[in-house]
This record gives C-alpha cells, structure tokens and sequence, in this order.
C-alpha cells in the first residue's frame, strides 16, 4: 500500500460522508441536491459528474488516467503516484465541501439566534 487512508479517503471510498443525498437520509439536510449544481449530491455526482469538480478531475485523470468509479480503487493500487492523486483530489473535494456545509450551518445558527 502507497498511503494511509485519511478522513476523507473513508468518506470517498465509503460513501458516508458530506454528500447531500447521505445527509439527507438522516435528516441532517434538508434537500438531496447539490450545493454546486442541480444534480443529487452522491459519491458518483461529486467526483465524476459535477462540473463544479471538474478542474480536480482533469489534474488527477492527467497522472492516473481516465477515472470511473469502477476502476479509481485499482488506479488507486497502481503506483504511489496515482494514490497520491486520487488523494489530492479527495482532499480539496471533500474539504471544500465540508467547509462549505460548515459555513451553512454557521449561517443557519446565527439566523436561528436573531430570531429568538
């Protein structure tokens, strides 16, 4: 093995994790639509449909080659190269997106406090 498996490779490798259709099924969201675009907020959405993430997808597909969720994990086990692609790309996508949640729900909070 070429890496560790971080915080946010578990939510990629998973699916449990800031993706707004998981969110939802708990009641922690309100909708399952993506925050970036119109589509339902998933794993497959998030790194291999939002054009949002389109920019992280093109720099790891120059070093790993074409992405799939079928073949990311056996890209992933090529070289150490690819792995530290396929975890830089998790990383700003899953951080991004967490941080973004984060912000919402600071937004929503302090609403919620003037409103009392």
């Amino acid at each position: 093995m070429y890496g560790q498996v971080s915080y946010f490779l578990t939510q990629f490798l998973t699916g449990h994790g800031s993706y707004q259709a998981y969110l939802c099924k708990f009641g922690i969201s309100e909708t399952d639509e993506c925050n970036y675009c119109n589509g339902i907020d998933t794993i497959e959405h998030t790194f291999f449909e939002c054009p949002t993430w389109a920019p992280e997808r093109q720099q790891a597909e120059r070093i790993v080659g074409h992405i799939t969720r079928t073949t990311i994990v056996a890209n992933m086990l090529e070289n150490e190269g690819n792995w530290k692609a396929v975890e830089t790309i998790v990383r700003k996508i899953m951080g991004k997106k967490k941080n973004h949640v984060r912000s919402r729900h600071r937004a929503n909070t302090q609403s919620e406090l003037r409103t009392e």
